[in-house]
């Protein structure tokens, strides 16, 4: 038996292409349009909460029997973007390489729990956080098997 991961870096979204800086993006027309082409059943689905990935699930072909909503895999928090719409009315607190390498190395530990089970793992997150996990150079709306 063995655990099967897949991952996705969200369609386009607005931060993207230079439309619009505010914080929690949106998905631009073009990355909708992406997320048609996704398509796939999973067991689990891990989704980052900030609206991109989100939305990138609602508007693709995606299933899962189980769907989590993982603070986890969120973006690193660079920017006032990579805060959720909740988080807005807070003030901008950069995340440390500790911060966000402490997140990381969490969410690889709670993956570890699926290692000896025959389950498929989908996990919808961002650039920077899979770069984070060792997954480099993923286009917007690309989905790859890890290794």
């Amino acid at each position: 038996m063995m655990c099967n991961l897949f991952y996705i870096r969200h369609a386009e979204s607005t931060a993207n292409t230079g439309e619009d800086d505010c914080c929690d993006a949106m998905l631009t027309k073009n990355g909708i349009n992406q997320c048609k082409n996704l398509n796939g059943e999973f067991d689990i689905i891990f989704v980052s909460p900030l609206r991109r990935t989100l939305m990138t699930l609602e508007n693709s072909q995606l299933k899962g029997k189980e769907v989590y909503v993982e603070p986890l895999i969120r973006e690193r928090i660079f920017h006032e973007r990579d805060m959720m719409m909740s988080e807005k009315h807070l003030p901008l607190k950069l995340e440390t390489d500790e911060e966000f390498y402490g997140r990381v190395t969490a969410f690889q530990n709670k993956i570890k729990n699926y290692e000896m089970q025959n389950v498929s793992i989908l996990v919808i997150s961002h650039a920077y956080y899979l770069s984070g996990l060792g997954i480099w150079g993923m286009k917007n709306a690309e989905l790859r098997k890890a290794n």
